[in-house]
């Protein structure tokens, strides 16, 4: 736990970092939600990336309203991990809740996560079960009914074999030095030296400085893979993670959001991060050996599931189209 603070779990100060650019509206919101938490301990600490639209006068109208919100802004646009690492500067909180500017929490999300993480000492990090919103009927994500430990082993697992762990922190609650976005993926080798080097490494270690450049390009430009690896580092730290069975995160699949706007990078962030994580993060052999080999066995056939869909979805739209035409 969270040295030189004796007070229990369920009273220990949170933080809740909202990072904002550009949704004056959505904004409004998610703050809202964390200021509606039953949790007392609270602050919230909203770091906006330089908007150019209406969001800092908000933030700043939601910072007179009520003290515990602390607003601060970036000179100039500093992407998104690396606004979100000024944001972790700010917290000072123990416990570090991450809530997305277009995403909102239910009241007692921050107070049963930390009941979650008192239930299991020495635990680092919880995560509860979400829905996604899209305009029609919510969707249910990462809930498990019958699970409350899962292993960092297990964990790693189930998100190489089918994806059904969280990629994203917005779900978490997480002990304050647990808590990091990486920037510092090994780059390409630039010198000559440095090539004869990696020239002798393993495949795998080849493998970690080519995916850990373009990782690199893609997480500081888009976040993806630096938002998974948050939850991953944790969860390697702390040995595994907590999970609380309810409904209390939500997520609202906007036009704007990452997800939508550019997909293809994202996943491809997140499926770099997965590799490069492996070869490079998991200490004991045994398990890389053991989750290497999950690996080479899941990612085909989650490939050929996503290229199924793809051709689902594009004759069904195909289909529509010609009974359009034909009506």
């Amino acid at each position: 736990m969270v040295a030189g603070n004796a007070a229990p779990v369920t009273d220990r100060p949170v933080s809740v970092l909202i990072p904002v650019y550009q949704r004056p509206v959505l904004v409004r919101r998610a703050v809202d939600s964390a200021l509606a938490q039953t949790h007392g301990n609270l602050e919230i600490i909203v770091i906006d990336n330089a908007s150019t639209d209406a969001t800092w006068e908000v933030v700043n109208a939601l910072a007179e309203r009520d003290g515990r919100v602390r607003c601060f802004r970036n000179d100039t646009n500093l992407g998104p991990v690396r606004s979100w690492i000024r944001g972790l500067e700010q917290c000072r909180g123990d416990y570090v809740k991450i809530l997305w500017s277009d995403d909102w929490m239910s009241p007692t999300c921050v107070a049963e996560s930390l009941v979650a993480l008192a239930e299991h000492p020495g635990a680092g990090i919880v995560f509860t079960s979400t829905f996604i919103h899209d305009g029609q009927t919510p969707v249910p994500f990462y809930h498990f009914p019958n699970r409350r430990w899962i292993t960092a082993e297990a964990y790693f697992a189930a998100s190489i074999q089918d994806g059904s762990m969280p990629v994203s922190p917005g779900c978490t609650l997480v002990q304050r030095n647990l808590a990091r976005f990486r920037v510092d993926f090994p780059r390409s080798p630039s010198s000559l030296a440095g090539m004869a080097r990696s020239l002798v490494a393993s495949r795998a270690g080849l493998a970690a400085t080519r995916d850990g450049h373009v990782l690199r390009e893609i997480a500081l430009s888009t976040g993806a893979g630096s938002d998974m690896l948050f939850i991953w580092d944790a969860v390697a730290a702390s040995g595994g993670i907590v999970h609380l069975p309810k409904f209390l995160n939500h997520f609202d699949r906007s036009p704007t959001s990452i997800t939508v706007t550019q997909g293809d990078r994202v996943a491809g962030g997140y499926r770099l991060a997965a590799r490069w994580f492996l070869d490079t993060s998991v200490a004991d052999s045994a398990m890389r050996r053991r989750l290497r080999m999950t690996w080479h066995e899941a990612w085909p056939k989650r490939w050929e599931r996503t290229v199924r869909r793809a051709v689902r979805r594009t004759l069904g739209s195909l289909r529509s189209r010609w009974l359009g035409r034909a009506a």
